[in-house]
């Protein structure tokens, strides 16, 4: 049975405000009764149906209400996953409402997966990485699948956390057959290897993310996969560029279209932002990183990456004044501190020298904390872009030695 009857009788008997001997009078001992709460003893189905029938519940209806629940476990699992805004929140209250019931079942551990997912979905990381961690300690007591589904939630975790190397080993430590059921898995390993750098390999799980959502009729997270996908194309020339904006401003017309409010918005603002900035076009740039920043939540990543680009836009534009970089650099910092963001409380740091143009201390930040992150994290496009920068300064400075021993490094980094 699924249903833990030792624990419902508990969980009934509190309900009803009886002690285990008020309860027990007349069926069995008080020493009985304890053991069958505890599911350290055979009962009998006539002990039980006169338990039951003293709580006035039956066999039947904790059989009916525990189906309901398993029912509405599996459509806020997949709501979660389709990102169905319109079910996720009702269906939270529904389960949250029942979370008692819901610990004497075997539904228990997916109930906490699915909760994991719902902070993390609402950009409550704290929140999701304080259960996760529960679940991680009696990872032993779950089941195979179970055990799979916090591997991956981990993989989450560290992708949200740009911990992207950490979120690479928990996803790969799922098995094949829940890689291959699972519709999200190729997504979120796409995004792992577009943040580590992988071109390739980012591009070929995105094609098998786009799939799988497709054959799942999931075209939400088709966006998502579509989004990804984009993210992997070269740019070598003004062209190519102009091609790549082209392709977000296509993706964002069909998003509006499908959902004007659509979350995704945020990210093609950030995006087109980026090449507009890389473009030289600072006006524009800003235009789109504003879009961006005023959709997002200030307690994620994802913003404090549109602030950073933002920074790194405005302080081309003449009429941006020193005082205004400076709070905004503050304001970061200070975000990625409360927060624990470690990569961007070094980037800032990194921007507020520049800003300040304290080369010397800026040079000696990136040498013995700033790129020693990057390698250890494989965060290679920063690698590059920082190492680049310490490179020309040893070039300027006459420190050849040095010199080469980046330029060794930054071409090892490009291999990766």
């Amino acid at each position: 049975m699924d249903l833990d009857i030792g624990q419902i009788i508990k969980y009934n008997r509190k309900l009803c405000n009886l002690t285990q001997e008020q309860l027990c009078e007349g069926i069995c001992s008080v020493t009985h009764m304890s053991k069958i709460e505890n599911n350290v003893t055979h009962v009998s189905d006539e002990v039980v149906q006169m338990i039951f029938k003293r709580l006035n519940i039956s066999i039947d209806s904790e059989e009916k209400k525990f189906k309901e629940l398993k029912s509405q476990l599996f459509s806020f699992y997949k709501a979660l996953e389709y990102k169905n805004r319109n079910q996720i929140d009702s269906l939270y209250k529904t389960l949250k409402n029942a979370e008692n019931f819901i610990k004497q079942t075997n539904l228990y551990p997916m109930y906490q997966v699915c909760k994991v997912k719902y902070f993390f979905y609402h950009g409550d990381i704290k929140t999701g990485e304080r259960l996760l961690k529960i679940l991680e300690r009696n990872m032993s007591k779950f089941h195979p699948k179970i055990q799979n589904y916090i591997f991956h939630l981990f993989g989450i975790y560290y992708l949200l956390m740009m911990k992207n190397e950490s979120a690479l080993k928990y996803l790969k430590t799922t098995s094949e057959e829940y890689r291959e059921e699972s519709e999200e898995y190729f997504y979120h390993l796409a995004l792992v290897y577009s943040n580590l750098g992988y071109t390739s390999l980012s591009s070929y799980y995105s094609e098998k993310a786009i799939k799988s959502f497709k054959d799942h009729n999931n075209f939400e997270r088709v966006f998502d996969a579509e989004f990804t996908k984009i993210i992997q194309l070269n740019v070598s020339s003004i062209d190519e560029r102009e091609f790549i904006i082209e392709k977000y401003l296509d993706l964002l017309e069909v998003i509006e279209q499908y959902n004007p409010e659509h979350p995704m918005r945020a990210r093609i603002f950030h995006n087109l932002g980026y090449e507009y900035l890389q473009n030289k076009q600072y006006e524009v740039a800003r235009v789109y990183f504003e879009k961006s920043m005023n959709l997002k939540s200030q307690i994620s990543s994802f913003y404090l990456s549109s602030l950073f680009s933002y920074i790194n836009c405005i302080k081309h534009i003449p009429s941006t004044t020193h005082k205004e970089l400076i709070m905004l650099i503050e304001k970061g910092y200070t975000l990625s501190d409360k927060y624990d963001v470690q990569k961007y409380l070094l980037l800032f740091s990194a921007q507020k020298y520049e800003i300040l143009e304290e080369e010397e201390n800026s040079m000696n930040f990136m040498e013995k904390t700033l790129l020693p992150y990057f390698l250890e994290t494989n965060e290679h496009s920063y690698f590059e872009i920082y190492g680049k920068k310490l490179y020309c300064f040893y070039l300027k400075n006459n420190h050849y030695k040095k010199a080469v021993e980046i330029a060794s490094k930054l071409l090892i980094s490009e291999k990766n």
